[in-house]
C-alpha cells in the first residue's frame, strides 16, 4: 500500500513557542552576562611582577658604596619606558602619570616580603626602601636610589648576593611590581618601531595604563638585562644592534607568535 507523503506542518503549542521564546532569552541573557564579565576581566587592575635587571653600588651616578651605620646605599634603573615587558607595553606617557608611586616602597628579596610566597608576603624578606625616584625624559629611564637597613634580618643574605656578583663582575638583578589595567591598542598608534618587535600596523598589543607601583626587589634573573640597563648597578644607555641582528630579531619573534598561534595560546 502506498501511503501519502506527510505533507502536514508540525504544530506549535503556544505554551510551547512561549518555552522556546524564554529559552531563547535566557541564552541571549547568558550570553550578555559572559561578554560583561570578560570586558570586566579585561580592565581589571592586575598585579604585575616584571624583572629587570643591574643594582649600582653608590648614589647616583658614583660607583662607591656609601654605608653608615644604620644602612647600605645603592643606585637601580627599575624600568625604562616605551617598551615590551612580557608581551605587554609600557609607554613613557603612564609611566610619566604614575611613576612617583615608586618613592619611599619597599625593597625585598625575589617578591617574598610584598608579593609572592604563597600569596601570603612574609616581611621577614622586606629589606630596605627606594626614594630619590625620577625619570629622565631623554633616556626614558626609571631611577631610584635604594637605601638596605642592616638591621633587617636577610640583610647578610642580601649583601652577600651583591659581593659575590661584584667579585665575579656581573650585576645583581631587580624586579618591579605594579598594580595595573589592561587595554588592547594598536600596534601602528604605538611610539616605537612596531616591525622591529614582530608586529604590523594593525595587529593588537597590551597597553598598560592606570599604574601603581608597589615594591621593587632583588632578584636572581631579570627580564630587563644589564645590556639594556636595568638594574641595580646602571646607568641607562642605549644598546645598539645591526642591521642583520634586527632582521634575526624579527624573524624569532615572528616564528614565536606563529608557534603560540599554534598552540592555541
Amino acid at each position: 500500500m502506498n501511503r501519502r507523503p506527510n505533507n502536514r506542518k508540525p504544530v506549535i503549542k503556544p505554551d510551547l513557542l512561549d518555552l522556546r521564546i524564554e529559552d531563547l532569552k535566557d541564552r541571549i541573557s547568558m550570553k550578555e552576562d559572559e561578554i560583561r564579565r570578560q570586558e570586566a576581566k579585561d580592565s581589571e587592575r592586575v598585579l604585575y611582577c616584571f624583572d629587570t635587571s643591574d643594582i649600582q653600588q653608590g648614589l647616583g651616578t658614583g660607583t662607591t658604596t656609601r654605608m653608615d651605620s644604620g644602612h647600605d646605599d645603592f643606585h637601580a634603573v627599575a624600568l625604562i619606558g616605551d617598551r615590551f615587558y612580557k608581551d605587554k607595553f609600557l609607554s613613557m606617557v603612564e609611566l610619566q602619570k604614575s611613576y612617583k608611586t615608586l618613592e619611599r616602597s619597599y625593597h625585598d628579596i625575589n617578591h617574598w616580603g610584598t608579593t609572592y610566597m604563597d600569596g601570603n608576603p612574609n616581611i621577614e624578606y622586606i629589606i630596605g626602601y627606594q626614594d630619590n625616584v625620577r625619570l629622565d625624559p631623554k633616556t626614558k629611564a626609571l631611577t631610584a636610589d635604594i637605601h638596605i637597613l642592616k638591621s633587617s634580618k636577610h640583610y647578610d643574605t642580601w649583601r652577600g648576593f651583591v659581593d659575590i656578583n661584584k667579585a665575579i663582575n656581573r650585576t645583581p638583578n631587580v624586579s618591579v611590581s605594579f598594580y595595573s589595567s589592561k587595554k588592547n591598542v594598536r600596534a601602528g598608534d604605538l611610539p616605537i618601531d612596531f616591525v622591529s618587535h614582530g608586529y604590523s600596523k594593525d595587529d593588537k598589543v597590551a597597553y598598560l595604563y592606570d599604574i601603581e607601583f608597589q615594591a621593587l626587589s632583588t632578584v636572581f634573573k631579570g627580564a630587563c638585562s644589564d645590556k639594556e640597563g636595568c638594574g641595580i648597578g646602571m646607568n641607562y644607555h642605549h644598546s645598539s644592534m645591526s642591521e642583520s641582528e634586527l632582521m634575526l630579531r624579527i624573524k624569532q619573534i615572528r616564528l614565536q607568535k606563529k608557534i603560540k598561534g599554534f598552540k592555541g595560546e
